[in-house]
């Protein structure tokens, strides 16, 4: 697994990891929270639900009060949970139904029953960013801390996914200061392109052997001030006097007027030109904030 690491900038300079940011493959909810703006981004389908981190991880309890955020890099977030299946046409999610409220749910995106039924998607999403402050947070990223949930799958599922609970709580978290676009690509577009990188739009794998895919990904301007960027190898850099085509741009995902979202899509106003040139594990269904993703292995429609 391997994707770039977030960096902070000063004066268009690189200054220090955004360690302090854990993240989360955004749910179509979270998606359409997003685009909207003016209000929460993070939300949970039952913010006074009275479920344990213990059912949250194991269950997919719909009570949960809790969100899962990845600890130490986006690459599980990038690579896993965030790439949904869209219709290549549209761009629409696919596998999404509307819950009493207003919330929308989608299956389990990363599943290969998922990727089975949908096998002419493409696969696009949202990681988001956010601080550890200002909410619960119970850390069971690691070993010791996993143990506390006295279940050994909780504990690998904890351990594998790099998992940080945090309860958004009723108002839901509206300050997300990081947000990255994923799409799946093939490994010839990956290799490619792998010189082709910028601060700003740069390449990531996730999985290994036969399961491995590859993704494109992006920082777009529109959420992600110039702060933040990807820390890239001089070497796989896209040099100014590159005469070979560019990367071009990751994609939006869109919703339909009948699941409430008026304005189509989201731009790519960036900070910089960056003009356009997975499967795995479980087959339940339902995101971990009551509107459909969390547990099981990864996934991946390509380029």
């Amino acid at each position: 697994m391997k994707f770039p690491k977030v960096v902070r900038t000063q004066e268009g300079a690189p200054t220090a990891a955004a360690d302090d940011l854990i993240f989360r493959g955004m749910s179509v909810n979270n998606i359409r929270n997003l685009q909207r703006r003016g209000g929460p981004v993070f939300t949970v389908q039952n913010p006074l639900g009275q479920a344990t981190a213990l059912q949250h991880i194991l269950d997919d309890d719909p009570n949960s009060p809790y969100l899962s955020f990845e600890t130490g890099g986006f690459g599980i977030s990038g690579g896993k949970y965030a790439p949904k299946p869209v219709d290549p046409a549209t761009r629409k999610p696919l596998g999404v139904r509307k819950l009493p409220g207003g919330f929308l749910k989608q299956e389990k995106s990363y599943t290969r029953r998922t990727r089975q039924k949908y096998p002419d998607a493409k696969r696009i999403g949202y990681v988001g960013g956010v601080g550890q402050g200002g909410k619960e947070t119970e850390d069971y990223s690691t070993p010791d801390r996993a143990r506390t949930l006295g279940d050994p799958e909780a504990e690998r599922r904890a351990i594998v996914d790099k998992e940080m609970l945090v309860k958004p709580g009723q108002a839901g978290i509206a300050v997300v200061p990081f947000v990255a676009k994923v799409q799946e690509v093939s490994r010839r577009y990956y290799d490619t392109h792998i010189q082709n990188q910028s601060a700003r739009k740069a390449l990531g794998s996730f999985g290994s052997g036969r399961e491995a895919r590859y993704y494109k990904v992006q920082i777009p301007g529109k959420y992600t001030g110039p702060e933040y960027e990807f820390e890239i190898e001089q070497r796989l850099r896209r040099g100014a006097d590159a005469d070979d085509a560019d990367m071009s741009d990751v994609e939006s995902i869109t919703f339909s007027d009948d699941e409430g979202e008026a304005e189509l899509g989201d731009g790519d106003e960036g900070f910089e030109s960056d003009e356009d040139s997975g499967e795995y594990g479980d087959d339940d269904e339902g995101e971990d904030d009551g509107e459909g993703e969390d547990d099981g292995e990864g996934e991946g429609g390509a380029v």
